[in-house]
């Protein structure tokens, strides 16, 4: 099945939870070198954070992937902070 922006773009607002550009703590795609990277604003200057700084740039089914994996992993790093274990 081919990625599209669109599948990006929807990952992408789960993550966000109603966070809107150019807010604090936004995170979006940056791309490059013909491929995206997972950033999130970190200050009032537009400053990044590169989120996912293993993987670098990488193509649209790759970043598919990681975001899914990183929301994934958010919930769960939630449901051990809900029950007290860490």
């Amino acid at each position: 099945m081919r990625v599209t922006q669109k599948d990006l773009d929807a990952v992408l607002a789960l993550i966000n939870g109603g966070r809107k550009y150019p807010e604090v703590g936004y995170f979006y795609l940056m791309g490059a070198y013909g491929g995206l990277k997972f950033v999130q604003i970190v200050n009032e200057s537009g400053g990044v954070r590169d989120v996912l700084p293993r993987i670098g740039y990488v193509g649209k089914r790759a970043m598919l992937d990681a975001l899914t994996s990183y929301l994934e992993g958010r919930g769960e790093a939630r449901t051990l902070e809900h029950y007290g274990i860490k």
